[in-house]
């Protein structure tokens, strides 16, 4: 297995002040359910496709990000009773920084006999069990030597299912393009329950 040469990490946060530290939002029973894990993806990127992008672009853009999907820079904490929650701190997201010695093609051609190869491309990191120091997302960037970039992401399952980490990665795409829209449509409100009610659920459910 050809390995990273290196490895570095750094933190971006909003731009500006996104709350007051002492706003908090309650998560749901259905989130704690989901339990604290991280949906990952990975995405590809031809030589072509990120020609002149460095990091310094890539971290830029992901400060008008965050004022977005501010909940994404925030922090896991426990309430005296030990019931997590979501601390409004913008204390941002993890970026993890790799290069590899080796071209995207036949990192592939590895790959498609090996699918342990994709570890190599996602930080190892665990929701916990230091909660207040586990950041919600991880995103790294891995070079390759003909370079081809690879981008993958964790995204803790308490911000949202897949689709929301989908519509998270498409509109940074969109700020990196210049398309910077005025406001998100649907974040989640400090302090206030994404899911409704008890009391607001059907008695007999349509699906779980």
């Amino acid at each position: 297995m050809v390995s990273s040469t290196s490895l570095r990490l750094s933190t971006v946060v909003p731009a500006t002040r996104t709350g007051d530290e002492n706003t908090v939002h309650e998560l749901t029973n259905m989130d704690l359910a989901m339990k604290l894990h991280y949906i990952k993806g990975v995405y590809f990127f031809k030589s072509e496709a990120v020609e002149g992008l460095k990091i310094y672009d890539l971290k830029k853009r992901m400060f008008r990000l965050l004022q977005l999907y501010f909940t994404a820079s925030r922090r896991i904490r426990r309430s005296k009773t030990g019931r997590p929650f979501i601390k409004c701190n913008d204390s941002g997201l993890r970026i993890v920084e790799a290069h590899y010695e080796e071209m995207v093609d036949e990192w592939f051609a590895r790959a498609m006999e090996d699918s342990s190869l994709l570890d190599g491309l996602a930080y190892n990191q665990a929701l916990g069990p230091d909660l207040g120091y586990s950041p919600l997302v991880f995103l790294q960037f891995t070079w390759f030597k003909c370079g081809g970039m690879a981008v993958e992401l964790s995204w803790a399952n308490v911000l949202g299912d897949a689709f929301s980490a989908s519509a998270f990665m498409n509109m940074w795409g969109k700020i990196i393009a210049g398309q910077v829209p005025r406001k998100l449509l649907h974040v989640l409100p400090p302090g206030k329950p994404e899911s409704p009610s008890l009391s607001s659920v059907p008695k007999t459910p349509f699906s779980v």
